[in-house]
């Protein structure tokens, strides 16, 4: 099932060669989307702001596996969130431009991240739901001191 993998005492696997770094890995991946569900599913603010703590928590499991993939998701966040003010778009915007970062990278191994982006990507939107229909109705809130466009307007 796994490339290079040796079948040791007690059920152990044990991976050496290239796979190696892969299955270290996606195993780590693994634990950080359980983190990130984890914390969405058991948060007992869940049901005011559930996708906060998920963005969050991804925030941190992308800063322990490929540092340099949160510049892009920054810069989606600030460039969002200063265009429309709205702190959910930007977070599921984010979210996706983890994805596009991966995909568009030499990053390796390329399909443990970019699986785990993808179901990140999915969960956080999956969490965002309430915000969606807010934006939707034009009753979502707006982040007015960072709202580039909002500044320009109270000031005209």
């Amino acid at each position: 099932i796994v490339p290079n993998a040796v079948s040791v005492p007690c059920g152990e696997i044990r991976v050496t060669g290239a796979g190696a770094r892969a299955w270290e890995l996606t195993k780590a991946l693994a634990a950080e989307a359980g983190a990130v569900v984890g914390v969405v599913a058991t948060d007992p603010c869940a049901p005011f702001d559930p996708g906060m703590d998920g963005v969050a928590t991804l925030v941190g499991a992308v800063l322990g596996i490929e540092p340099w993939l949160l510049v892009p998701m920054l810069v989606t966040w600030f460039v969002t969130v200063i265009l429309s003010g709205f702190v959910g778009l930007a977070s599921m915007l984010a979210a996706v431009g983890l994805v596009v970062a991966i995909t568009v990278s030499a990053v390796e191994p390329r399909i443990p991240l970019l699986c785990y982006g993808v179901l990140t990507a999915l969960l956080i939107a999956f969490t965002h739901r309430s915000n969606i229909a807010r934006m939707h109705a034009g009753t979502e809130p707006r982040a007015r001191r960072l709202w580039l466009l909002g500044l320009r307007g109270r000031r005209a």
